[in-house]
């Protein structure tokens, strides 16, 4: 009962570089203030990030991809600096409209999404739902399918369990999850660990919407109609994925018929972090194809 009603600190005081040297805006839409970053010129590419993450993963992405499109990343609601002001379901519908919405207020009639992890479900959701407001999907790493999550994102959809878990999160406990993410660790550094999971997983708001969609995100929607994306699109995976099988990735190649799939040695949860260079020219090289 003490640890059920045991509440840790919240809202870790940390500065970020990233956004020192960043300059990030928000758009409010009805019930959220959206926190999204702008970079390029160009056709509409809109990165989004994995559960328990946010735009930061895309730090080393941005860079190269604004030379070609114009990229906008954001923090989906109950995620990084994004703010929400109700309690949404945080189940599929409510990430597909969130960004639709976002997509309508910055006038994106069209746009490349590239998602990774559950950003990558997100996204096949929202081209199942929106499909003639996206030219091509990449997916990185991507959920979609009703298969278990990694151990500890299955303990939270159990009662209790999941409402203790969040609250006694730790340091060495974040960085042993990031760790997991990559094949090479050395990778892993304490300002990746601050930057990005660090601080964004204390805020109150953020734990309680990572938990209720940890409970509503039904991928057996997106399963069961995968077979019905038409839209161009890129499958990379890392071979050492600890997250997700990289079988998995044959899987979505064989449902999604207009699809090309890359896997990458030597590579685990995160391609566009852990190798951000083949990625990207992986993803450049596939749009100029179509």
């Amino acid at each position: 009962y003490l640890a059920f009603v045991y509440e840790p600190k919240v809202d870790f005081i940390y500065e970020s570089e990233f956004l020192k040297e960043n300059k990030t805006q928000y758009l409010e839409i009805e019930g959220y203030k959206i926190h999204y970053l702008k970079r390029g010129e160009g056709e509409p590419m809109i990165l989004i990030h994995g559960g328990g993450s946010w735009l930061y993963s895309f730090r080393h992405n941005i860079p190269f991809l604004a030379k070609y499109f114009s990229v906008y990343a954001l923090d989906m609601p109950g995620h990084g600096y994004t703010e929400y002001f109700e309690n949404p379901r945080f189940d599929l519908d409510t990430f597909a409209d969130v960004l639709n919405e976002f997509m309508n207020r910055l006038n994106i009639q069209k746009a490349t999404l590239v998602g990774n992890s559950w950003g990558g479900g997100w996204s096949i959701y929202f081209t199942q739902k929106y499909p003639e407001k996206v030219n091509n999907l990449i997916l990185i790493s991507s959920s979609g399918y009703a298969v278990r999550e990694k151990l500890i994102w299955e303990l939270l959809k159990y009662p209790i369990i999941g409402e203790i878990i969040p609250k006694f999160i730790t340091l060495d406990l974040a960085r042993k999850e990031l760790k997991d993410a990559f094949y090479d660790t050395t990778k892993v550094t304490n300002t990746m660990l601050y930057e990005m999971y660090w601080p964004t997983i204390t805020f109150k708001k953020n734990r309680y919407a990572q938990l209720t969609a940890t409970r509503r995100l039904d991928f057996k929607t997106t399963e069961n109609s995968m077979s019905k994306i038409d839209i161009p699109t890129l499958i990379i995976w890392g071979k050492d994925d600890k997250y997700y099988d990289y079988k998995l990735a044959y899987r979505f190649h064989k449902d999604i018929k207009n699809s090309e799939l890359v896997i990458l040695d030597n590579c685990g949860h995160l391609p566009h972090e852990e190798l951000p260079e083949i990625t990207n020219n992986l993803i450049l090289d596939f749009i100029k194809k179509k």
